[in-house]
């Protein structure tokens, strides 16, 4: 069984999806380091997809990677994403839907 986690922003709209994790450890793992590493403007990579949409990519230090976003509309979008990120990522709840669909952070 892999585990991964979900940030959702206040609206409850999905901001990104984590990695996948061996063990639900290394999932909770991450999310702490979600909270710690979300507020800080230097772990955010700006990226565009094929299709040429912007997307980020949420960083703990230079390399790994703990979160991927969906795809936006426009570079002004996912800044507006970014900024959610920034605010749910350092202290949201967490509902624990292991055995249904993950484990998903609100």
């Amino acid at each position: 069984m892999q585990f991964h986690f979900c940030l959702r922003g206040d609206n409850h709209e999905l901001i990104f999806q984590s990695e996948k994790y061996w063990s639900k450890q290394g999932a909770l793992n991450a999310i702490d380091s979600c909270r710690t590493h979300s507020p800080h403007e230097q772990n955010y990579v700006r990226r565009i997809t094929e299709e040429g949409l912007p997307y980020f990519v949420l960083r703990c230090g230079d390399t790994e990677v703990l979160g991927v976003s969906e795809p936006y509309s426009s570079e002004a979008a996912r800044e507006k994403g970014i900024v959610s990120c920034k605010v749910s990522g350092r202290g949201s709840a967490e509902t624990d839907e292991t055995g249904r669909s993950g484990r998903r952070r609100r």
